[in-house]
């Protein structure tokens, strides 16, 4: 948040990787995680450092440093004060554009120094391999955590204990398929939260899908229906999900896992999340795949649940009952639609 009027070479960062080096640190490399205003310290509560990192936190709130003593206390290896910056500065109103923090390529040079001089004594020239590992590959923004912290607040039947799961369904429209899935995943299970995707862009309304789903599970105990929310098999997170015809190439979808395992699942207390086999949609096949590589890191068991098949042996699917619909073939409807579905798309 220092430095924002001056280019990427008089940044503090490249200032105090230019001192490293010249003072032989060169197996250290520094790297710059500012974004504008406070919006940068929630970082740290979502992106793995490791041990050999330091993490230099600069504000110009007096009292930032409560937070963090509270979360890392045993971490929290210095305090210092930037005042002997601008004491060691000539004229230094002229240094700066309207305050403190927005200042130019003199000001950094000399906090650099200041940084480098309160962290030398954690420094060691032979640490690392001069190339830093990386531990996270993606980042989420702490306002995805604080809008599915509001979205999950006044949930109702909200459980913490016992064997928890979850699937996530877009269930367009609610088919025996979805039930027997439900059904099978509640067997194993002591709740089950069933995220219903949010998005609209089905040929089903997301007010008629969640409205199919409560109604065709309302005799089931230990289910939790609710929005799967903006962050999860969403336009913004996995916008090849809603473009299944058109996809070659299945990618861009680790991004909305991690938004699940990290977030989504923490918040609910989720250890298992509940799919169907896909032989026949790569996007949802590739998903699932990707899930069971994804989802443990994060403590969540991925579990696949074999297909319910009609009396015909075939798989039961949404994409199947939209055809028998648009053909108006009641009867094939009856053999994949559970009573409660049926009646819904009678009153509508």
């Amino acid at each position: 948040m220092f430095g924002g009027l001056v280019n990427d070479a008089q940044t503090i960062e490249a200032y105090l990787q230019e001192i490293l080096i010249g003072k032989q640190f060169q197996n250290y490399e520094v790297v710059n995680c500012s974004v504008t205003g406070v919006l940068s310290f929630p970082r740290l509560f979502h992106e793995k450092i490791s041990e050999d990192d330091i993490v230099i936190i600069m504000s110009p709130y007096f009292d930032t440093w409560k937070v963090f003593e509270k979360i890392y206390p045993e971490k929290i290896r210095c305090l210092e004060s930037m005042s002997e910056v601008w004491s060691d500065i000539h004229l230094p109103i002229y240094q700066i554009y309207n305050m403190a923090e927005h200042c130019n390529h003199v000001v950094n040079r000399k906090i650099a120094e200041k940084i480098f001089k309160d962290i030398e004594g954690y420094l060691s020239i032979e640490m690392g391999k001069g190339c830093r590992e990386s531990l996270q590959n993606y980042y989420i923004s702490w306002e995805i955590a604080a809008y599915y912290k509001r979205h999950f607040r006044n949930l109702p039947n909200r459980k913490q204990k016992g064997k928890i799961g979850s699937v996530v369904m877009n269930c367009n429209p609610f088919t025996k398929g979805h039930r027997y899935l439900i059904e099978q995943a509640c067997a194993k299970l002591d709740y089950l939260y069933v995220l219903v995707v949010e998005e609209d862009k089905s040929d089903f309304a997301f007010s008629d899908r969640i409205e199919m789903v409560k109604r065709g599970v309302e005799d089931i105990e230990n289910v939790c229906v609710i929005p799967s929310g903006e962050y999860v098999i969403s336009a913004k997170t996995f916008a090849q999900y809603f473009k299944k015809e058109q996809i070659e190439n299945v990618e861009d979808m680790d991004y909305d896992i991690h938004i699940f395992g990290e977030i989504v699942a923490k918040e609910l207390g989720i250890q298992y999340r509940f799919v169907g086999e896909e032989p026949y949609d790569m996007v949802t096949a590739k998903y699932n795949r990707t899930m069971m590589n994804i989802l443990p890191q994060h403590g969540v068991k991925v579990i696949e649940i074999t297909r319910l098949k009609d009396d015909d042996g075939e798989i039961i699917s949404a994409s199947k009952v939209r055809k028998c619909i648009s053909e108006g073939s009641t009867q094939e409807l009856l053999k994949m639609l559970p009573a409660s579905t049926i009646e819904y798309l009678n009153e509508r």
